[in-house]
C-alpha cells in the first residue's frame, strides 16, 4: 500500500531530497559520505525488473529501513507521459490503480516489507522514458538517498557515517556487485 503526500509537505519534512532548483542550472543534492552503484549479473530487462524490486526491498530491509519515500527531482506530475509498451502500460496503470492522478508530483511512501509491486514498476517507468524526471528515495530519517537509473541500476547514497556503516553491512549479505560506472 502506497501513501502519497504533497511535494510541498514532502519537502518541508525531508530537505535533504534531491531536486531541481528554480532555474536549469540549478540542483540540490545533499552533502553526501559515500556513493554507490550497485548492479546485477542478470541484464535481461524483465529479469531485472523483479531482481531491482527484491534486493532493494533486502536491502533497505538489512540496513534497518521500514519504509522510504519516493519523490522525483523536479515538479513534473509522475503520470505526464503516457506508456508506449506493456511492460510501462501496467506501471502507468499500477499508479492510477493506486489513486495517483494525472496532476500528481508529490512524494509517495511505501512500507519496504509489504512493497515490491511498486520498485518493480518504477524500474519499468524508468527505463522505458515513461517517467520524465529521476525519482529518488530516501529513508524518514533522511540517513541514505537513492534512485534507480534507466539501465537497471541501483545508485545509493550515505547521508552520514552511520548510514555508511548499514550500507557496507547490507552489501556483505546481498548478491549486488558495486560498478565505478554506469
Amino acid at each position: 500500500m502506497l501513501r502519497k503526500i504533497s511535494r510541498a509537505k514532502c519537502l518541508s519534512l525531508y530537505p535533504k531530497f534531491p531536486r531541481a532548483g528554480i532555474n536549469e542550472y540549478s540542483y540540490h543534492f545533499p552533502k553526501t559520505v559515500n556513493n554507490y552503484i550497485l548492479t546485477f549479473k542478470d541484464e535481461r530487462p524483465r529479469i531485472r525488473s523483479i531482481a531491482v524490486a527484491s534486493a532493494c526491498k533486502k536491502l533497505l530491509l538489512d540496513m534497518g529501513f521500514k519504509g522510504v519515500l519516493f519523490l522525483a527531482d523536479d515538479s513534473i506530475p509522475w503520470l505526464y507521459r503516457k506508456g508506449r509498451n506493456k511492460p510501462a502500460k501496467a506501471a502507468v496503470a499500477y499508479l492510477e490503480s493506486s489513486k495517483v492522478g494525472k496532476l500528481f508530483n508529490g512524494a509517495i511512501e511505501i512500507d519496504v516489507a509489504e512493497d515490491t509491486a511498486f520498485m518493480r514498476h518504477l524500474y519499468w517507468l524508468t527505463r522505458t522514458n515513461t517517467i520524465s524526471s529521476l525519482v529518488h528515495f530516501m529513508d524518514p530519517r533522511q540517513e541514505i538517498t537513492g534512485s534507480i537509473c534507466q539501465y537497471g541500476n541501483i545508485h545509493l547514497s550515505s547521508l552520514n557515517k552511520e548510514a555508511d556503516r548499514k550500507i557496507n553491512n547490507a552489501l556483505k549479505k546481498s548478491e549486488l556487485t558495486t560498478i565505478e560506472r554506469c
